[in-house]
């Protein structure tokens, strides 16, 4: 049996528990990232679906997974329908579009989330220098407020 297998054998467990603890928030988030470790997103899309309660994790874990399998377009529309977001989401947006192959799109989002109050992380920095780099926008670095960043992560 194989590592996706176990894992739904896990979650037919989980549901089989008296009180049915797959109902729990904290065991949903973890079976909608286990799924989508394991590639199998229309599982983790079906947990969040059936969930009465979601939070930021949930969000961040089916974006995270529909981005891990490439689809970029489903994982966008999550994004977009998100009430709330945090660094995170940001950056696995961003870095999904950079490793992708469509840098275009991770300066664009780099800029939103300026725009949203939102500081980029060390995981940002990296991501946008990337899709600079891929995108022949090295010079850009500058007038994206990166350099003064990446000044200070360095000292």
């Amino acid at each position: 049996m194989g590592c996706s297998g176990r894992g739904e054998m896990c979650h037919g467990l989980a549901a089989s528990v008296k009180n049915g603890v797959d109902f729990v928030l904290p065991v949903q988030n973890c079976l909608i990232h286990m799924y989508d470790c394991f590639g199998v997103i229309d599982y983790a899309a079906k947990v969040f679906a059936e969930m009465s309660q979601r939070d930021l994790i949930s969000w961040n874990s089916l974006v995270d997974g529909c981005v891990r399998v490439g689809n970029l377009r489903a994982a966008h529309q999550l994004f977009d329908a998100m009430t709330e977001r945090n660094v995170v989401s940001w950056n696995i947006m961003i870095g999904g579009y950079s490793k992708s192959g469509n840098p275009g799109c991770s300066l664009k989002l780099f800029r939103e989330m300026g725009k949203s109050g939102f500081r980029g992380s060390d995981t940002t920095m990296v991501s946008v220098l990337t899709a600079c780099g891929k995108s022949a926008r090295l010079k850009e670095v500058r007038f994206m407020g990166l350099s003064s960043g990446l000044q200070k992560n360095l000292m």
